[in-house]
């Protein structure tokens, strides 16, 4: 048992040595924008086959007079399974709190933009585009009031032409739900509604307005709220109500225990079948070894003379 408990202790040291090492890897890999997580991937698993196949292996061999049963290398891995568990949480406290102190504010940006790129292939509901229009409205007479400011000159012909406009370009949006929707998913609508407000501006602006002074003003009032209509992304929006179904992680200690929970669980899947191709068993011989005691001797004919 104390030579058990020496190679689990052991090997296990090792292999959380190697998974740490791989951590620190996968950090300057981020740093010098290489693509390292395939090869990173690649290399735990060899690292986890090598390193249960070896202390198997030297257990089984220095131990055990080259014979061991499935169930006890599938223990002494998983024991050491177990060492570099805790070895791996340990060193991963440290990374994130002393080494890679923004890793946690990383990780859970990286879940934000898996979780966002997940939402923008949904389509656009229709509340959403009504949401949208209306806050559109908001925001062109916002963008209006800080334009003319004290210019009054303009303020009915603009407030009659953005009516316009807005009137024709919630229209088309209502419309276009019905029939586009690769314009309408979450991802692309942001784009494609500012379009077709300035494509309404333009082909207004291509009509007789019938006061060429003004237009001016309507033209910047228009172009300049298309860069605040960003703020109002159903995109945004959505993934501001559905903020608590993203995974975050609140402090080093949930990310160490995420990540080692993953090593422990990787570890004793190979474990099955690392045992399965380091155990020996005793073969049974008895058969073979009494073969010729067991032969009988031929009957000898007798005669009566």
């Amino acid at each position: 048992m104390r030579n058990w408990f020496k190679t689990a202790i052991l090997w296990g040291i090792v292999l959380g040595a190697g998974l740490s090492a791989l951590e620190l890897l996968k950090m300057l890999a981020r740093r010098v924008d290489y693509p390292f997580g395939t090869i990173a991937d690649l290399m735990m698993i060899l690292l986890f086959i090598a390193v249960l196949v070896k202390c198997a292996k030297t257990y089984r061999d220095n131990v055990c007079g080259g014979l061991i049963s499935f169930g006890k290398a599938f223990g002494l891995g998983a024991g050491m399974v177990g060492v570099a568990f805790f070895f791996s949480l340990f060193y991963l406290i440290i990374h994130y709190s002393f080494i890679e102190k923004d890793g946690i504010d990383r990780i859970n940006k990286a879940f934000e933009q898996k979780y966002q790129a997940r939402l923008a292939q949904d389509t656009v509901s229709m509340s959403d585009i009504d949401t949208y229009i209306s806050n559109s409205r908001v925001i062109l007479s916002e963008t209006k009031s800080s334009i003319m400011q004290d210019d009054t000159a303009c303020n009915t012909f603009v407030d009659s032409k953005i009516d316009m406009i807005f009137d024709a370009y919630s229209e088309r949006l209502r419309k276009g739900a019905a029939t586009d929707t690769a314009d309408y998913h979450y991802g692309k609508f942001d784009a494609y509604a500012q379009k077709i407000l300035v494509n309404t501006l333009e082909q207004m602006l291509n009509e007789n307005v019938g006061d060429t002074f003004c237009t001016p003003v309507l033209s910047r009032t228009v172009l300049a709220s298309t860069a605040a209509l960003d703020s109002i992304s159903p995109l945004q929006l959505r993934l501001e109500c559905e903020k608590d179904s993203v995974p975050h992680y609140s402090n080093v200690l949930a990310l160490g225990l995420f990540n080692s929970v993953a090593t422990l669980l990787y570890g004793l899947f190979f474990n099955i079948f690392t045992s399965l191709y380091i155990y020996r068993k005793k073969k049974n011989s008895c058969g073979a070894d009494n073969v010729e005691g067991n032969e009988t001797e031929t009957p000898q004919e007798t005669t009566n003379e």
